[in-house]
């Protein structure tokens, strides 16, 4: 599940009462605001057994993100868009660098299908 923290984020982890969610990726805004952000949603989080991630896209570099992840005291991960990563030439060293935090991966997807034909 993704939602920006400007959304009521504290009610979408609560949507884990009634349907399974894993892990609720949240869109950073200001790291300081981030950082509360997470403190406050891992509080509802934990006891519903819900993992917190950041969105790759919302903090950059990914440098920056690997620190506030390592540098908040709540579990949280990382979600890597790997498009965004493949568009700088660095997917490799971007999943090297986040490896240890790689909580959830966005993959493109393609628009047409690349099936078998009839």
């Amino acid at each position: 599940m993704h939602v920006p923290l400007e959304e009521d984020a504290e009610a979408a982890v609560l949507i884990a009462r009634r349907i399974p969610v894993p892990v609720l990726v949240v869109r950073a805004t200001t790291p300081r605001d981030t950082a509360k952000a997470i403190d406050r949603l891992a509080g509802v989080a934990a006891p519903l057994d819900v993992g917190l991630a950041i969105d790759s896209t919302s903090l950059t570099p990914i440098g920056s993100l690997v620190h506030f992840v390592e540098s908040v005291e709540a579990p949280v991960g990382i979600c890597l868009d790997f498009a965004a990563a493949a568009m700088g030439g660095r997917l490799i060293d971007t999943l090297e660098e986040v490896a240890e935090h790689l909580a959830l991966a966005r993959l493109p997807v393609e628009a047409r299908s690349t099936g078998p034909r009839r």
